[in-house]
């Protein structure tokens, strides 16, 4: 964190893997460190197809057209605890929402609009750092952008900002993206405590909003997945457990890779 840094922008040609672009978004110090496992250039780019919008943390929300003439920059910078930034860009409608937790006091989900970077919503959240990525749910007529949190995981209007409603989050570092399926959420952590919930979307009861929770099985960084009828989570060093995403109840666990090692991919 004490040395400067190039972070670029590539686009590369899908036929013949050539480079068809680069800019660089920032050229300069960093405002905090990083993880000596991870990079200044950690969240996912994203795309409406027509603008491509690459965030690096503290160093800046920056949008480009398809031939890579930058459109606008958005510099807020906050600290990371000297790990660096995990949280990718989410598109909805005409926003980029970011999920920008640094503290109970400073800690915002922030949207600007696509085409000129202006500031369109910014709500306070009071929780911890993070490093999740929020996810879009439909709910009837409305898109909730749900959040996980170490303090609570929290749904907001997609469109506002506006809170709507909020329950127990993880109680460990929140990495891991929430999991969408089967009119439900599943958030997850795996340090210090491993923590899986799942909650209801909704309309719901405070006290009908988690339908169950399960405390083994999940690693620290690396994500889990769910598909079709089941929950699938595993370790850092791969072990595989398997739940019923109805009950939370374990159909199996067990099994090793062939070789002892260590895993931290990240959707």
């Amino acid at each position: 964190g004490d040395k400067k840094h190039k972070l670029n922008l590539l686009a590369i040609d899908t036929k013949t893997g050539k480079v068809a672009w680069e800019q660089t978004a920032y050229d300069g110090p960093v405002f905090d460190a990083r993880h000596r496992r991870s990079t200044f250039a950690g969240p996912t780019a994203v795309t409406d197809g027509k603008m491509i919008f690459a965030y690096f943390g503290p160093e800046g929300l920056y949008a480009y057209d398809f031939s890579g003439k930058p459109a606008w920059s958005v510099v807020e910078k906050f600290h990371t605890l000297g790990l660096g930034a995990g949280t990718s860009p989410v598109l909805h409608d005409n926003l980029v929402i970011i999920q920008r937790d640094q503290d109970e006091k400073t800690s915002v989900v922030v949207a600007y609009d696509k085409v000129t970077g202006k500031e369109v919503c910014k709500t306070p959240r009071p929780v911890d750092i993070s490093w999740s990525t929020p996810v879009l749910v439909k709910s009837g007529t409305r898109t909730e952008l749900i959040t996980n949190a170490s303090q609570h995981v929290i749904a907001y209007d997609a469109s506002t900002g506006k809170e709507l409603w909020k329950t127990k989050g993880v109680e460990s570092n929140a990495i891991h993206a929430p999991l969408v399926g089967k009119d439900m959420v599943v958030v997850t952590a795996g340090y210090p405590a491993k923590r899986t919930i799942a909650i209801r979307t909704g309309d719901v009861p405070d006290d009908k909003r988690i339908i169950w929770e399960y405390t083994k099985g999940t690693g620290y960084v690396l994500s889990n997945i769910l598909y079709g009828e089941y929950v699938y989570l595993s370790t850092d060093n791969g072990i595989i457990t398997c739940l019923d995403a109805a009950t939370g109840k374990v159909t199996y666990e067990g099994g090793r890779p062939p070789k002892p090692t260590h895993f931290m991919g990240s959707a």
